[in-house]
C-alpha cells in the first residue's frame, strides 16, 4: 500500500546559511532536552484523514548531528483543499510556509494539487507567491508524495513521542537535487505525516518528538503581500 512517508526527507537536506548565536543556543537547549518517550502507540494501518487541527513535531538531524525544529500543522480548509503549514526553526532563524493542497485520497496521492502558496521568513511580511513560482518550487515536496515505496517489516521504534510500532518503508524519489532514498517508519496514529522516523541516505535523521489531532493554528501573522 502506498503511503506518504517522507516529507521530512528534503528537510533534512537543508543546510543553515550563517549561524545566529541566539537561535543555536535555543535550539541546542530544545535538543539537547529531549529524552525516549515511554507512551507505547500499537500499529494502526488506518491513517488518520486530514482535518483541521492536526499537528505534529520533530526534530531533524543532519549528518553532522546538527539540530533544526519542524512543525507541520493544518490550519485551515478552503473549497475542498486543506491549509498546511510548515514551521522551520534552524541555527540562522526560522520561516514559515503554508500551502493550499487538495488531494482526493491522502492514503494515495497520486494526484495532487498545489493552489496557493504563502511564505514569511523570520523578520519578514508574509509574501503570496505567483502559482507557477509556487508549484515550481514545492516540486521536491510533490516528489515526496509520488516517490516509489517497498513496504517492509513492523518494528518497534523509539523516539521522543514515544514507542511505536510502526511499519518499516524504503522509499526513493527524483527530486531537484537528484535521486532522494530515505528509510521511514509509519504509524497510522500519526496526524498529518503518518511519519515516527526518518533516516536519509546521506546521515539525516528525523524523529517525532509530538504530536496533536487538535488545536493547530497558523503561526503567519500581518497583511500578505498579494501575488506579483
Amino acid at each position: 500500500m502506498k503511503r506518504l512517508v517522507i516529507l521530512a526527507s528534503f528537510a533534512l537536506a537543508a543546510c543553515a546559511a550563517s549561524v545566529d548565536p541566539t537561535a543555536k543556543a535555543s535550539l541546542d537547549g530544545w535538543s539537547q532536552g529531549l529524552a525516549a518517550g515511554s507512551t507505547r502507540y500499537d500499529d494502526d494501518s488506518a491513517r488518520l484523514p486530514p482535518a483541521v487541527g492536526q499537528w505534529v513535531e520533530y526534530r531533524d538531524l543532519d549528518a553532522e548531528g546538527q539540530p533544526s525544529r519542524r512543525k507541520q500543522k493544518i490550519v485551515g480548509a478552503e473549497a475542498g483543499a486543506y491549509w498546511v503549514e510548515l514551521e522551520t526553526e534552524s541555527y540562522d532563524g526560522s520561516n514559515v510556509i503554508k500551502a493550499l493542497i487538495a488531494l482526493d485520497d491522502w492514503a494515495k496521492p497520486d494526484n495532487i494539487e498545489i493552489r496557493r502558496i504563502i511564505i514569511q521568513p523570520a523578520g519578514e511580511a508574509p509574501q503570496e507567491l505567483p502559482v507557477l513560482i509556487g508549484q515550481l518550487a514545492a516540486k521536491p515536496l510533490l516528489a515526496a508524495f509520488r516517490s516509489q515505496t517497498t513496504e517492509g517489516p513492523m518494528e518497534s521504534v523509539s523516539v521522543p513521542a514515544g514507542v511505536f510500532e510502526a511499519r518499516r518503508v524504503t522509499s526513493e524519489a527524483e527530486t531537484i537535487f537528484g535521486t532522494s532514498r530515505a528509510t521511514a517508519w509509519v504509524n497510522g496514529k500519526v496526524p498529518v505525516t503518518a511519519t515516527v522516523k526518518v533516516e536519509t541516505d546521506d546521515g539525516g535523521r528525523a524523529e517525532l518528538v509530538d504530536f496533536g489531532t487538535s488545536g493547530a493554528t497558523s503561526v503567519i501573522t500581518g497583511a500578505v503581500a498579494p501575488a506579483s
